[in-house]
């Protein structure tokens, strides 16, 4: 059920349906454009009969303009096909047909692919999935019908990308902005797509094109800032952090990032300055609390370090998520050491490790673990000051991760 995995884990590609971190979370949806229910075949319009046809397709183009249901839609599709696969028709009668039926089974993957949305939020995850089977299936043949139609190509293409056919869905996305080249979306999407296939530097090229076509758009930053921290161009990932951060003052997920950047790269009180900021937007965030805590167990500034603070933001972290990560466990374990808890500190950091499914992670707490066993905390390592970049190896922040869409090919853009 790995589609339905994509959909859960967060908040990023955008889907044409019908018509247009590293360092933590995003919040931005998948990008369909949802528009098709009125997006007809070429050579019609909403206020205009198809010529040269018969009167029964001419009623079934009338009907196209008031379907919004599935069963609506499924009714077009069979009459469609029906004339499609008549010998008995007239070469405009099949061929209009086929294009509208290329409509109809767009419009009806766009209905599936957000009833499949709405199974996943109340929880019947079996359903969601059938239906994004079904959706795939229609926006396939919606492209066979009709190579022609961008939408149908976009909308496949984040089909594809919720089934981790993440290669396929670039082929798809690729042929969308062949045909329509100003449509922002489509470059946030490949770029999220880039992304999750680990091609850094194209996937920061696509997140510049969609800057260009929306210099307002806090994501693409945000997006471009996590490729450009993974290639190491710091001061250009914090840039991007920081624009971000002012195009969307709302989104605690991206002050988050830029305070998760600040404190990966040692700049103690911006990464300070950063959380406070996080938690007065959101108070019921808990990565905020995570990492904050991680920094005030952790930090070799005796200004920012503060045990009491750091037990309390991990303590409350845990009670936001309900089941505690390894990580979150990790962050308790410090903030108890940093606290003079060496009992419960091994005690938190055992319980992570059984917990940690990541190897490195693994070693790191296992290491802490001996130190708290002999009674000392864990320091990230100091700089001689604020930098754009880490003077040696320290832990990252315990979101950063260099897959977004594998946490959540729902960011794909729907609007």
């Amino acid at each position: 059920m790995q589609s339905l995995m994509c959909r859960t884990l967060g908040a990023a590609l955008v889907l044409v349906l019908g018509g247009e971190s590293v360092l933590g979370q995003t919040s931005q949806p998948l990008r369909f454009e949802s528009q098709s229910a009125r997006r007809l075949p070429a050579g019609t319009s909403a206020g205009n009969s198809p010529a040269g046809v018969s009167p029964d397709l001419i009623q079934i183009y009338r009907e196209t303009k008031s379907a919004n249901s599935v069963l609506a839609v499924t009714t077009i599709v069979d009459q469609c096909r029906a004339i499609v696969q008549s010998p008995q028709r007239t070469t405009a009668d099949r061929t209009y047909a086929q294009q509208l039926l290329a409509w109809a089974l767009n419009r009806r993957g766009e209905l599936t692919s957000d009833r499949a949305a709405e199974l996943v939020e109340s929880g019947r995850l079996r359903e969601a999935q059938e239906h994004d089977r079904r959706a795939l299936s229609d926006f396939s043949e919606a492209v066979d019908l009709n190579p022609e139609n961008w939408r149908s190509h976009h909308n496949l293409a984040i089909a594809l990308a919720l089934h981790e056919r993440f290669e396929d869905a670039v082929e798809a996305i690729n042929e969308a902005i062949r045909l329509k080249p100003d449509y922002g979306n489509a470059y946030f999407n490949r770029a999220e797509l880039y992304f999750e296939l680990g091609a850094y530097e194209s996937a920061a090229a696509d997140y510049t094109q969609a800057i260009e076509r929306r210099p307002d758009d806090a994501q693409s930053y945000n997006g471009r800032a996590h490729c450009r921290f993974l290639m190491e161009q710091y001061d250009a990932s914090v840039a991007d952090y920081r624009r971000a951060a002012e195009l969307a003052p709302d989104d605690v997920a991206i002050l988050t990032d830029l305070a998760d950047a600040h404190q990966f790269l040692g700049q103690w009180e911006s990464a300070a300055k950063a959380y406070r900021a996080a938690i007065s937007l959101q108070a019921d965030y808990p990565r905020a609390y995570q990492n904050a805590a991680w920094l005030m167990a952790t930090c070799p500034d005796d200004r920012i370090r503060r045990p009491d603070l750091a037990l309390a933001a991990a303590q409350k972290a845990i009670e936001l998520s309900g089941s505690p990560t390894a990580e979150q466990l990790d962050t308790l374990a410090a903030a108890h050491a940093a606290a003079g808890h060496a009992q419960q500190a091994v005690a938190a950091a055992r319980q992570a490790l059984q917990l940690a499914d990541d190897d490195l992670l693994v070693r790191d707490i296992q290491s802490r673990v001996d130190l708290y066993k002999a009674g000392k905390a864990f320091r990230q390592v100091a700089t001689d000051q604020e930098s754009s970049s880490p003077k040696s190896p320290r832990r990252e922040p315990p979101q950063t991760q260099s897959s977004r869409v594998a946490r959540s090919a729902s960011e794909l853009r729907r609007k």
